[in-house]
Formats: structure tokens, C-alpha cells, sequence
């Protein structure tokens, strides 16, 4: 496989997002890329980056999840990346996996902070997405706020935000 067209296969084609969810007691943060296309085409280029092809409905997508795999995307496609969209977007998403790479995913500031970049990388049209402050009070819940007094700024939920 061409390394060229590969990077702009993956650059063109392809999708960065961090997903954050509930996973028992605690929050849980996944850096997931997509690509869609053909799955003869989507097998050899997770052969080459890793990930996992699923169908979806009637098409296929390759999803890399795992943080290893996210890492050495990462370096595959730092410096690579020529539009500007893309580049901000990526850059984005590489701050979010170095953070989960130094483990501060799983601090409370660390999260929060993912949560603040996670904002920047999507939309606020998602359907699925939770806005930052149903984040926050996952990871740092209001009412021990409440029992001190003291209304956490920016939250929306408790009434902190302008």
C-alpha cells in the first residue's frame, strides 16, 4: 500500500472524535477515529494501522479505539496532515490522546480537561453528545458543592453558569 495515498486516504476520508461515557461508577474517555469505505479496502488498511472493521448498515467503517493504536496513529500522521480543517481538528484529538497516554484521563482535572477540548473537536449539533457541564457533574457531582455552599462556576445544572 502506497504510503501517500494512504495518508490522504486517512485524512480525506477519515474522522476523529473522543467519546466519553458512563462506565459503572466512573467516566469513561475513548479516542476513536473512523474511516468508511469498502471492506476489501478497510481489511488492508487495518492491517496497516490497526482497528477493527464492522458493517454498518449497508457499508463498512474501520474504527480504531484501542489508545496504543490511536498513539501510533498519531505519529503516522503528525506533520501530515495538509488541510487546515483537518489540522486543527487532528491536533485536537492528539492533545486528547497525549493527555490519555500520560494517564491523566483518569484524574478529575484531567477529564475535565478532555471534556473542555472534546467541545472544541465536535459539534454542538451531535445528537449524541453531552454538553461539558453533564460531564463535570459525572466526574465532579454538584452536590458536594451544595453541602459547602458553594455552586461550582460554569455549571449549568446547579445554576453556575452566566
Amino acid at each position: 500500500m502506497n504510503l501517500d495515498w494512504l495518508l490522504g486516504y486517512l485524512e480525506g476520508q477519515g474522522s476523529f472524535s473522543i467519546v466519553l461515557k458512563k462506565s459503572g461508577d466512573r467516566m469513561q474517555v475513548v479516542a476513536d477515529f473512523s474511516v468508511k469505505g469498502d471492506k476489501d479496502l478497510l481489511e488492508r488498511v487495518a492491517e496497516y494501522i490497526g482497528g477493527k472493521v464492522y458493517r454498518k448498515g449497508g457499508s463498512y467503517v474501520l474504527k480504531v479505539t484501542k489508545l496504543n493504536e490511536a498513539a501510533m496513529l498519531v505519529r503516522m500522521l503528525e506533520h501530515k496532515i495538509k488541510s487546515e480543517v483537518n489540522k486543527d481538528t487532528f491536533g485536537v484529538w492528539k492533545e486528547c490522546v497525549c493527555l490519555m497516554e500520560n494517564g491523566e484521563h483518569l484524574t478529575k482535572e484531567g477529564m475535565l480537561k478532555i471534556a473542555t477540548l472534546r467541545n472544541s473537536l465536535h459539534g454542538k449539533d451531535k445528537w449524541n453528545k453531552k454538553s461539558f457541564c453533564e460531564i463535570r457533574t459525572k466526574v465532579d457531582p454538584c452536590e458536594i458543592y451544595k453541602k459547602l455552599g458553594k455552586i461550582p462556576e460554569g455549571c449549568k445544572i446547579c445554576g453556575g453558569c452566566q
